[in-house]
């Protein structure tokens, strides 16, 4: 008898441990399964957010490129112009214009940074070789040349009236002394004084958007208006590559 007792103590532990083993592989899979859950949705709000962010930048991006061609264009959005006056800082931008007699603003100082740093936007000025870039995706796109007129912003020096300035579109523009701006601050030599003609985000993460059918980093994602492609229907269309328009020929 003293035998079957031990007997049934020692099935009834190891019946115990059994259980307490089961409990513990199920408590371990359980945290496991929250783990990948966790990081699924962290994942997945991580992506939301640079989707929600990369709108803002799109946004942001062609209000720049749109203000820079209305500087450049004495208020119109039209293709660039190297012959014209372009902006020297983006600050140029945000500064009231004289415009068939209205007084107003080409770009709301919000757009002027970049959504993903909360940092002002890189400005790309003529000779960079992103223009060249930029330039060879839109002709590989579209099938077309690249206009003479664009080609000239992938040289390092453009011969421009004054090139760049205080901008009045019913006056045109105002020189200004080499090295000093209009804030009378001294500028970081001659890279800074050539003209703006598109901005460029600054971080090297890839983009969900494609940019003329490739794919793009926000570092290396030009905004620029222009150039004009024609249809076979005889219209033109202009514009950044986030927003296509259909404008009168220029």
């Amino acid at each position: 008898m003293m035998r079957c007792r031990a007997f049934g103590q020692l099935r009834h532990t190891r019946r115990r441990h059994r259980e307490r083993g089961y409990i513990l592989l199920f408590l371990i899979f359980a945290l496991a399964a929250m783990i990948i859950l966790l990081t699924m949705q962290a994942d997945t709000s991580q992506i939301e957010r640079q989707r929600e962010r990369e709108a803002e930048f799109i946004v942001r991006g062609c209000a720049v490129a749109k203000a820079i061609a209305r500087y450049n264009n004495a208020g119109r959005i039209a293709p660039l112009n190297p012959g014209a006056p372009f902006p020297l800082k983006l600050s140029d931008l945000t500064k009231e214009v004289n415009i068939n007699g209205q007084r107003l603003r080409l770009l709301r100082p919000s757009a002027l940074r970049d959504p993903f740093t909360g940092k002002e936007w890189r400005t790309v000025r003529i000779g960079d070789p992103l223009i060249r870039r930029y330039l060879e995706r839109w002709s590989s796109f579209t099938g077309q040349p690249v206009p003479a007129s664009y080609v000239v912003l992938t040289a390092s020096v453009v011969n421009q009236g004054g090139f760049g300035g205080t901008f009045d579109p019913s006056g045109g523009m105002l020189p200004q002394p080499p090295g000093e701006d209009d804030d009378g601050d001294d500028d970081d030599g001659f890279a800074s004084q050539r003209p703006i003609v598109g901005v460029v985000g600054s971080i090297p993460k890839p983009a969900f958007t494609t940019v003329f059918g490739e794919d793009v980093t926000y570092d290396t994602w030009l905004f620029m208006y222009g150039p004009p492609a024609a249809r076979p229907d005889g219209s033109v269309v202009v514009g950044t590559p986030c927003e296509r328009r259909v404008l009168p020929i220029p």
